[in-house]
């Protein structure tokens, strides 16, 4: 669960102590001399054990080496690294959340529509499919799955999505909904981690802070398009009409005696003379809308984290 989510979070955890680790001249052994060395090299090269560090750095007295000391392994290792606050460690400075956070939020969202409930998964796809271009690509392949070759007849070549439309529609949509809480969201990431500074059971906090903060947010603050609305519910009904009247076609078609059985182009002539101008019309709607709202998307979201923004702190020092 949210296994994406949680390797980049623990990969630029880990990378974060080597870098100070070596900016200070420290050894493992000095960052926190509570646990086997060997621990500690696993956590700084993000090696993680179910029963060591399966949450990366094991939480206070429990599950860890540590029988004569109340004072939990994070808080250890960022007092050595001299970071002022834990939450440092697990979200990085402003600088390194300006330049991870929306990645972050990509894939938080992609991770979530691969593994939250059904209800939660409905509400995220409804506000995705406010960009018509996903909106698109979505109901075409959800379509293709319930209808089988039935689509690819009722569709012209040019109307089919890729794989690598529907990958790069779906980018676009998420960078779409983090405009609409680019302020608050990296607010409510770190406070996640000053509520509880640890990365313990990190998959299920994720899970809970999309259910109970992300998308309540995004909802509350949602933009739609006054000339898109529901665009993916009125795509499937277009798209269910058009292939409950051409199947129908073919079974009152006169030729339904010597129905030539897996060739459905043969039919061709019977499509609805009215789903290729649905088609167009929606398109161009897509385009419109790309055009219309261009101007107020922010970047592309890119992992452009640079392990040593983390040191901005002790080169100030120097």
């Amino acid at each position: 669960m949210y296994e994406r989510s949680c390797e980049l979070i623990y990969s630029m955890i880990s990378r974060r102590i080597l870098e100070r680790k070596q900016f200070l001249g420290l050894r493992n052994i000095d960052i926190c001399d509570l646990i086997d060395p060997s621990l500690m090299s696993a956590i700084i090269h993000n090696r993680r054990n179910p029963k060591r560090n399966k949450y990366l750095i094991p939480g206070g007295t429990r599950n860890t080496f540590v029988s004569f000391n109340d004072t939990p392994i994070i808080n250890m290792i960022c007092t050595n690294l001299k970071y002022d606050s834990v939450h440092l460690l697990i979200t990085g400075n402003s600088i390194e959340l300006d330049e991870y956070i929306q990645y972050l939020f990509q894939v938080l969202i992609i991770d979530a529509l691969d593994c939250e409930s059904t209800s939660a998964k409905k509400v995220l796809e409804d506000l995705l499919s406010d960009y018509l271009p996903y909106a698109l690509c979505s109901s075409y392949f959800e379509a293709l799955n319930d209808h089988g070759d039935v689509i690819d007849v009722l569709f012209r070549e040019e109307h089919i999505p890729s794989d690598t439309d529907s990958e790069y529609s779906l980018k676009r949509a998420i960078d779409r909904l983090y405009h609409s809480i680019e302020y608050q969201f990296p607010v409510m990431f770190v406070e996640l981690f000053i509520d509880i500074p640890n990365t313990l059971k990190l998959d299920k906090r994720l899970s809970t802070f999309v259910r109970n903060r992300v998308i309540p947010e995004l909802e509350s603050c949602r933009y739609r398009n006054p000339f898109i609305k529901n665009a993916k519910e009125q795509l499937r009904m277009g798209y269910d009409e058009a292939v409950h009247m051409f199947t129908y076609s073919i079974y009152t078609s006169p030729e339904n005696d010597h129905y030539h059985q897996g060739d459905l182009y043969y039919y061709k002539d019977d499509l609805p003379i009215w789903f290729d101008a649905f088609l167009d019309y929606t398109e161009k709607l897509s385009e419109l809308q790309i055009q219309e709202e261009q101007d107020h998307f922010i970047r592309e979201a890119n992992n452009v984290w640079k392990p040593s923004s983390c040191l901005i702190d002790l080169i100030g020092e120097t």
